[in-house]
């Protein structure tokens, strides 16, 4: 197919076929993955509308990030996660003084978020209500993807591992698990460990227990993938061994009472 051929498919593809076969999509996806300069043409030039063929859409801009293509479309997605983020008015957190920021620190957060800028607030903002916006396919796809082309997706797991809220970090740091190539997400944590001694100024200590606080949550949650228990597992499996009585008492005093419970049986037989 010559070029000319090959663009048209993809508008016919995407504006007119139905009931498409599989042949015509095996052709369709094959013409969006082998031509990135065609595909990113019809991106930029807005030719076919986003709204009417999201998924098609979000395949095709998928496809250039890993070529290392697009990163400024990559952060517009970001940034609308990120402009989505609620934090507790301050009359709610008046009489928490590790709550005390304003609306400037909001704004630096945001925009450390989306890699503008190396400094967090001396005070880092904490979100009123937990989201999901990289729960499930395709929006795991898409998180895996981005992760080509702009480390807001490693600074998004790590502010969720911080907040605390193991939901938050379960779904987007499986999508690097899955999606991304075997010891990817290794050195994603290792990022998040330079990241919390670094932006974050935490101790190691403080490092190591929320690794292993996240970690141990996520690991009797429900839903797990198998990569994600093995990932999980092989982490787990160390810290019993190397230090099974500092692990188990970071669990039992500081992992919340939801948790922990939860967490003490799966790993000795008892709650307790």
């Amino acid at each position: 197919m010559t070029k000319d051929e090959i663009k048209k498919y993809l508008i016919w593809f995407l504006t007119e076929a139905k009931d498409w076969s599989l042949k015509e999509y095996r052709l369709y996806e094959k013409c969006y993955k082998e031509n990135p300069d065609i595909t990113e043409d019809l991106i930029r030039n807005n030719e076919i509308s986003w709204e009417n063929k999201k998924y098609q859409w979000e395949d095709m801009t998928n496809s250039l990030f890993r070529c290392g293509r697009c990163a400024d479309i990559a952060v517009e997605i970001a940034e609308k996660v990120v402009n989505r983020m609620l934090f507790p008015p301050k009359e709610r957190r008046a009489d928490e003084p590790e709550l005390n920021w304003d609306d400037a620190d909001e704004k630096q957060l945001r925009q450390w978020l989306l890699c503008r800028c190396d400094e967090l607030p001396g005070t880092i903002p904490l979100t009123a209500t937990w989201t999901m916006p990289f729960a499930g396919e395709p929006e795991e796809a898409q998180f895996a993807a981005m992760s080509y082309v702009t480390d807001f997706t490693t600074r998004h797991c790590a502010y969720a591992l911080f907040r605390g809220i193991d939901i938050e970090f379960k779904y987007p740091f499986r999508a690097l698990i899955i999606n991304r190539e075997e010891g990817y997400a290794d050195q994603v944590i290792q990022d998040i460990r330079n990241l919390y001694a670094t932006a974050f100024r935490l101790s190691e200590e403080r490092i190591e227990e929320l690794i292993m606080l996240g970690f141990a949550a996520t690991f009797v949650g429900a839903g797990k993938k198998k990569q994600e228990t093995a990932f999980y597992t092989k982490y787990i499996d160390k810290w019993m061994a190397e230090d099974q009585e500092r692990f188990l008492g970071i669990i039992r005093n500081k992992a919340s009472a939801h948790f922990r419970g939860k967490i003490l049986k799966k790993l000795t037989g008892s709650s307790k």
